[in-house]
Formats: C-alpha cells, structure tokens, sequence
C-alpha cells in the first residue's frame, strides 16, 4: 500500500473510531441538552444544532467557507434561504447563518436505530420534517409559517433532492407558496415582511486540487454516483482527508416583486444556476433526475 493510501485508509478508520465512540455519545447528549434544557428554559434552537453540525463537517473533514463577496444577511430581516443541494450533509452549514428552522426530509426520521434521535433533535430545534407529498403540504406549510411567526428564519432545499453538481434541478415553490396566501399571511402576519435569498453551495477544493468549474469531479462530495446508503455513504466520506465547500450568500429578493411563488423560486434557481451550471439551459424536475439515477446516466 502506498504511503497515501495508507495514511488515507489510517484517517478515514481514526473518524469512525472518532464518530462513533466520541462524537455520536456527544451528539445524543446535546440533543437531550436541548430537548429538555436549551430550548424549554432557555428558548435557544440554535446554539446546540450549530455546535453539532459544526462537529458533524469536522469529522468528516468538510470546511464551508463563506465567500467573502457574500451579500449581507440583513439584521432583523426574515429571511427563506433557499439553498441548492450537493450532498445529504449540506445541512452542516448552517451554522454560518443566524437563527434558522429547517425543512429538512421526514425519511431520515424512519431510518433504524438513528431516526428517533434525529426526530428529537429535529423537534427540539424547530426543524420540519417534510415526506414531500401533496397530502402533508397543507401541514408543512403551517409548521413554516409558525416558525416564522416567532420570528425565525427558514432553511430550504428547494431542489428536494441531493444532485451530482452538474446541473440545478427545478425549485420547488411549495413552501414560498405560503408568501402568496391571503388566508396563510392573514393567520401569519411575520409572512409580509419575508425576503427569498439564494444561497449557492460550490466544492471548491477536494483534497487540495481546486476543482471549481469541474463537477465532474465533485463526487467525492456529493456521492451521487456512489450505493445510494446513507450509512455507506458516510463510511466512504470518512476516507476523504479535506473538502472545502464554498458559502456564497446572493442579493435577497423581494417576493413582492413576483407574481407568483413559482416565479419567485425560478428566479432564485437561476441565481444558482448561472454560478454552478451556467451550461445548462433546461431544469429537470425531481421525477425526472430519480429516472436519471436509476438509470445510471449522469450525462448532462
């Protein structure tokens, strides 16, 4: 075995040593710290989950780095932020921002032995978990606007789905639908004063190699073309020594100014678009990229 090859195959062990033994005993411990005492005595959500996610992208050798040109988060402003979506472990970042709940996908929560804890930790935090059918929308939207009206931000991942880098998959406008709502923005007044930012992930070096402009080789990150576990693909991440992931935060825009929330979401998507696949000239829809995976085709 080559000299890297070992030390990578060393590294990638001492993380699930790390993970396992250390981490994740600390992380049950910070979700019952904020179950029963950050958010009911305190009424902090954020401070435990961005110490966790910041824990989370350490052990798995992940740095996401705000783009110094970024746009500024305007204080005291609600704010959607809609991200486009890389990698199940995006959500790590959101430790770079303020205050946020996330709609994060319903189906982790079923997953054995983790799901219950991640379900605690999600309630305690204020997240939403979402099975992206049209029969719970009703109820997603609500658990939304609720968070907002405490004056919470929201985290989304429009796409609905993790792609390969390539290309940006159409935005779904289901949850800005609620900035839309006569009936949702009279029960919510907090709705009103919202803005849409677009916030666009980038891999910008994988084991030192800059590879901005070059998906192709992003998928050491996001594991599309990798066995579709979720625990395997942990296990794989774990042998990458460094990934730098770029944050970079794009002018808000006022949903006033659209007429509908899926004008709204397309215009974001394009921000996202024009910086991480500004060849692509048509959005696929989530069905369309699930064929795609089954097929195994990745072209573009």
């Amino acid at each position: 075995m080559q000299g890297g090859a070992m030390f990578t195959t060393i590294l990638g062990l001492t993380r699930h040593v790390i993970g396992y033994g250390v981490l994740l005993p600390m992380i049950v411990i910070g979700i019952v710290a904020q179950a029963l005492v950050a958010g009911p005595l305190f009424g902090n959500r954020s401070l435990i989950p961005k110490l966790v996610f910041r824990a989370i992208a350490g052990l798995f050798g992940i740095r996401f780095l705000l783009d110094p040109g970024c746009s500024p988060i305007a204080p005291g402003v609600l704010t959607m932020f809609a991200f486009n979506h890389l990698a199940r472990i995006d959500f790590a970042c959101l430790y770079l921002l303020p205050d946020s709940a996330l709609l994060m996908n319903a189906l982790f929560f079923r997953m054995p032995v983790f799901g219950p804890v991640l379900k605690l930790f999600a309630d305690s935090a204020g997240f939403v978990g979402t099975d992206q059918t049209l029969a719970g929308k009703a109820g997603d939207q609500a658990a939304l606007a609720t968070q907002i009206q405490k004056g919470r931000n929201v985290v989304l991942f429009p796409e609905g789905m993790q792609t390969d880098g390539k290309r940006v998959l159409r935005y779904s406008s289901g949850a800005a639908d609620i900035l839309y709502d006569p009936a949702m923005v009279a029960a919510f007044p907090a709705l009103r004063q919202v803005r849409l930012q677009p916030v666009v992930l980038r891999v910008a070096r994988i084991e030192g190699q800059d590879v901005r402009g070059q998906p192709e080789k992003w998928d050491r990150y996001t594991l599309t073309q990798r066995p579709a576990g979720i625990f395997v693909n942990m296990t794989r991440r774990a042998f990458v020594r460094r990934t730098v992931v770029e944050v970079l935060i794009r002018p808000a825009i006022d949903p006033a100014d659209f007429g509908s929330a899926a004008e709204a979401m397309k215009a974001v998507q394009e921000v996202a678009r024009a910086i991480v696949a500004p060849q692509q000239t048509r959005a696929m829809s989530r069905a369309q990229w699930r064929a795609r995976i089954a097929g195994r085709d990745f072209s573009v």
